[in-house]
This record gives C-alpha cells, structure tokens and sequence, in this order.
C-alpha cells in the first residue's frame, strides 16, 4: 500500500501544518509577553526603593474611578502633591513651589534672538520644583472625521476647551541653571532643548476603570516628572502643557502609558535610531513593528513635534 504524501495539498495535511506554524508563531510570542523577567540579582539596585510602600501607594490610588473632573480625580492629585512632599522630605531634599503656567511661546520666543548667552555652574545643590499648574488652559477646533483618522472628507467641527491642573516635578541637575531661570527670558535661548528628561504619565482613569493599567544622586540633566490630567478625554493635559514654562527645557520625552496591564514592558514607537539604541541597554528590551503601526494610525489627531527625542513605552 503506498503511503500518503504528508505535504499533499488536501485537507488533512493543510489542516495540520497551519495549526503547527500558527502553535510555533504564537506561543512563544505569548510567552515573552505575559512572562515578567525575575527581579535582578543585585540587591544594591534596590537601595531606597520600597516595594511595600510602593503597591500600598498604588491601592490608595486605584481604589476607586477617578475619571478626569471628578471628586476622586481631585483625591488623587491631592495624594500625589503631598506623596512627592513626604519624600522629599524624608531624604532631606530642598524644594520650592510654582504656580506659574500659561506661558505663551510664539510670541516670548520672538523676543528671545539677542539676549546674552547663559553662563551654568557645574557644582549646584540638589534641590527640586514642584510646579502645581493650575493657570494653563487650551481651546481649538477639530473636525470628527479627521481626527478618527476617517477618508471622509466631511465632519463635524467642534470646539473644546479645557482648564489645565496638571502637577510636575522638576529635579534640578547639575548642568541646568542656577535659581529660577524659567523667570529669566535672557537664559531661555542657550539653554532650549539642552538635555532635560521629560518622563510622563496621567494620573486620571475612564469612568469604568480604575487606573492601574495605564532616585538617588543628582543627575547631569534636569528631570521633570509630569503627572498630566484628563488623558482619557482626548490628551487634554498634553496639550495644556505646551503653555508650560519648561517646554523648550525638554530634550527628551520617555511616555509610559499603559503600567500595571501584566506582562513585560514594551517599547512601541519611538522617534530615531538614538532613542532605540538607548533603550536598548536596558536587561530586557522589548518592541513589536505592530504596536508602532497600530499606534501611528491612532494617533493622526496627536500634535507631533520634531526635534525631542521620544520613546512610548506600555
């Protein structure tokens, strides 16, 4: 009896090999995503981080939906202000507080072209801002259409208007400027895009979630930890930042978005080769060409400005 060609073209050996490749495709796929790598072995990595603190911090955030312009958007906020306090404080570490906001910088650039050049010390104090902006308010104009990223050439234009009250961090290093320098307009010109590390997160929920899947020695540049609000509603915090007195402090934009989902962190998009080789000495990194694919064609509507190095991490 002759036997039976196993890569005939019927439909007991089709059956077999698609589910073979589909089975040899998917669940090693499955397996780097859902699988957290183990904690690393150094202990000295875990020097002044406590985990216990950490996820009790987490559970006082997430224990309720905190949807942007609610009472519990506004408990959360208030716990984060005085959580970065408490720390700050607990590590002797000086700070002051901003209010300042709503800076306008189409016209303050304008007036920028002459001003004498900035003269940075290297040896500065430690020290950190708190900026609690609550002055920073935007207003434009959308059509639907285009900003679901639809071929139809009709919408509907509405307009929106949004009161910022995002809250940020600035961790002072040691080539910034001395002092205030976000009130001098004469330091604006040197120092503009020079290295500062803007790491972003919003703070609010969806209204039927709860939020959860979304240092040490000085550093050479500024850091500033943005906590921007109403990022569920249309990136209405990102957008009430741009009127903030350190935009054109940033040089790099590291987003996070998406933390606490499960499974391994990963990279899915990022501006330029400098930023993908930078995460690339991470111990476990982690990207996917779909993740940048699906995410460019849900992000038409999104303002893009070149020059800042950016990477997205989920």
């Amino acid at each position: 009896m002759r036997a039976k060609n196993p890569l005939a073209f019927r439909p007991g050996p089709v059956s077999f090999w698609t589910t073979a490749i589909y089975l040899a495709l998917f669940i090693p796929l499955i397996w780097v995503h859902e699988t957290v790598p183990s904690a690393p072995a150094d202990r000295s990595l875990y020097q002044g981080l406590n985990l216990t603190e950490a996820w009790l911090d987490l559970q006082t955030i997430t224990r309720a939906y905190h949807p942007y312009n609610s009472h519990e958007n506004d408990r959360v906020r208030e716990f984060l202000i005085n959580r970065t306090k408490e720390i700050l404080d607990r590590n002797d570490m000086s700070y002051t507080t901003e209010t300042i906001g709503g800076v306008e910088w189409h016209s303050r650039t304008s007036s920028m072209e002459n001003q004498d050049s900035l003269v940075s010390a290297q040896d500065k104090p430690r020290g950190a801002t708190l900026f609690d902006d609550r002055t920073s308010n935007v207003s434009w104009t959308y059509n639907t259409a285009r900003r679901m990223g639809s071929n139809i050439s009709k919408g509907t234009w509405l307009g929106q208007y949004f009161e910022g009250n995002n809250y940020y961090v600035y961790i002072h290093g040691k080539d910034d400027p001395e002092g205030e320098w976000w009130r001098d307009e004469s330091k604006y010109k040197k120092f503009r895009g020079q290295g500062g590390v803007l790491v972003n997160c919003h703070f609010d929920s969806v209204s039927t979630g709860y939020g959860a899947t979304d240092d040490g020695r000085q550093p050479k540049n500024g850091i500033v930890l943005l906590f921007n609000n109403a990022e569920e509603d249309g990136l209405l915090g990102a957008r009430a930042f741009g009127y903030s007195p350190l935009l054109l402090f940033i040089h790099t934009f590291v987003n996070l978005e998406g933390a606490g989902a499960g499974g391994r962190a990963l990279l899915f998009r990022t501006t330029d080769l400098q930023a993908a080789k930078a995460y690339s000495k991470s111990p476990h990194p982690l990207g996917s060409v779909v993740a940048a694919n699906a995410f460019e064609r849900a992000s038409r509507s999104v303002p893009y400005q070149p020059g800042r190095y950016t990477a997205h991490i989920c």
